[in-house]
């Protein structure tokens, strides 16, 4: 991941036993040749299913495999609100 130009995270949340909040997150990534990957980053718990936590988790996440949020240049998700409005989705938060 670190060593891709650019990566996109793909996020879903749901709901584990006793309702526990768990974010799935992928990320695609190209290779030397361009040619794009998509990868399993975590099943992270998510205590904050907020914009704010998840945006959270996500950096968090990726930091921890060498990826600057520069890098981050897109989002995939399941079109949640959450995740996609308009002025407060996930990846507007600074």
């Amino acid at each position: 991941m670190a060593k891709s130009p650019m990566v996109t995270a793909l996020a879903d949340k749901s709901s584990g036993v006793a309702n526990h909040k768990q974010l799935a997150v992928y990320t695609q990534i190209t290779s030397d040749d361009m040619k794009p990957s998509t990868h399993f980053v975590t099943n992270a718990e998510c205590q904050d299913a907020t914009v704010e936590g998840i945006a959270i988790v996500i950096l968090t996440e990726f930091g921890k495999r060498g990826v600057q949020p520069e890098k981050i240049m897109s989002l995939g998700s399941d079109g949640a609100s959450v995740m996609t409005r308009k002025k407060k989705g996930c990846f507007i938060v600074s």
